[in-house]
């Protein structure tokens, strides 16, 4: 026994470096590296010096990552193994530029068109709960979507106030094919707004401090008492209400004023089919409206609905939601170059921008899929 194991062992290592040369050889024969050359490019010239711009390449097999510094010309070389990379070029504050599935499989040179960051600072979508609770009563099983939210935070270092901004979803709906009157506004350079919610106030009446937050809810109750796995919201700062609904109106609760033809008061649909987004246009904003709606068919043939087109110049902050199944964008790549997708209504995902490591700060790169997280279970909010 003594000498079968001696000879197991002896076998067992001859066998380990064998492998491991055979390891080796195929590594020079088969792992070939490539010379890859990254350079910079910044669409009219709005950037000019890339100094300080992080470059960083994911191996999507391994996901080993690979990050160099760029120099203000904006070129960098690489020696990658054959695959499928990301690129993400960005600089916090000042710009970004992202391809994904690059196939490496030779020497080539890769461009990457740098996006300059619209907006470095402000107001951004914190946190947006759409999906609801899957639940029972004694008719059956069913989705309940009457807890949703939306958290607005100041990501800045001044006082912003939410007087005038209007919070709206895509009428674009991103898991059919694009309509034709979306892909018109596209190229406009509009957002087709399927309705839009205004926060009240005449300027200043609506602070938000630095690093604070703000609740806008579906509606401002606690509905932990009739489902325990939905949330509290009666400590939400604003809520939407229907007067010609079965809605109950929270008195102690600011009401969103509502713009345009309003079917519904959710603020998005449970899959997050319809995107979210904050703007402010300076002026009467009813009168803006009106010279920016049209009248389109919805979902159900026949049925006439009024859209909005948005200037997206306006736009202070969206995100690119949506059904994990479906991989069609409704912002373009300036607004949002990302989309962060969830599994379906019901399952309480609520999705969640990052906070930058070391501080009270919220990532913000105008790139949901690298700013955003999706969380299991939404948080309550209960009235102090």
């Amino acid at each position: 026994m003594k000498i079968t194991r001696f000879f197991l062992l002896i076998s067992f290592f001859l066998t380990f470096v064998l492998s491991c040369k055979n390891d080796d050889e195929g590594s020079d024969v088969n792992g070939d590296q490539y010379k890859i050359t990254i350079e910079a490019l910044s669409t009219n010239n709005s950037i000019t010096d890339f100094d300080g711009f992080t470059c960083t390449i994911t191996n999507k097999n391994s996901l080993q990552e690979t990050v160099k510094v760029m120099s203000s010309s904006g070129i960098l070389e690489f020696n990658l193994s054959p695959g499928n990379y990301d690129i993400v070029v960005t600089k916090e504050g000042v710009g970004y530029g992202i391809k994904e599935n690059v196939s490496i499989n030779k020497d080539q040179k890769i461009e990457i068109n740098i996006i300059k960051q619209k907006y470095v600072s402000g107001l951004v979508i914190k946190e947006v709960y759409f999906s609801g609770v899957d639940t029972t009563d004694e008719y059956g099983p069913y989705i309940d979507l009457q807890d949703q939210y939306v958290v607005i935070y100041n990501n800045s270092n001044e006082v912003k106030y939410l007087d005038g901004i209007s919070y709206a979803i895509t009428k674009h709906w991103n898991s059919f094919p694009y309509m034709d009157y979306v892909a018109s506004a596209l190229q406009q350079n509009m957002i087709s707004a399927d309705f839009v919610y205004t926060f009240p106030g005449n300027g200043t009446d609506y602070p938000i401090l630095p690093g604070e937050e703000k609740v806008l809810a579906r509606s401002a109750q606690n509905f932990s008492l009739n489902i325990s796995e939905a949330t509290d919201l009666t400590g939400a700062d604003f809520e939407v209400f229907l007067s010609d609904s079965n809605d109950i109106d929270i008195p102690s609760v600011p009401n969103m004023i509502l713009n345009g033809t309003i079917r519904t008061d959710f603020l998005g649909y449970g899959t997050g089919y319809a995107s979210p987004f904050l703007f402010k246009q300076e002026g009467d904003l009813r009168t803006f409206l009106e010279a920016q709606s049209f009248m389109v068919e919805g979902i159900i043939p026949g049925q006439m609905q009024e859209v909005f087109n948005i200037p997206k110049e306006l736009i202070i902050d969206a995100v690119e939601t949506g059904y994990y199944l479906f991989d069609v964008k409704a912002f373009p790549d300036d607004i949002d170059a990302g989309k962060i997708l969830n599994q379906g209504a019901g399952t309480r995902e609520v999705y969640v921008r990052k906070t930058i490591v070391n501080s009270n700060l919220l990532q913000d790169t105008n790139n949901s899929s690298n700013d955003f997280e999706i969380r299991l279970g939404q948080r309550s909010f209960p009235k102090n």
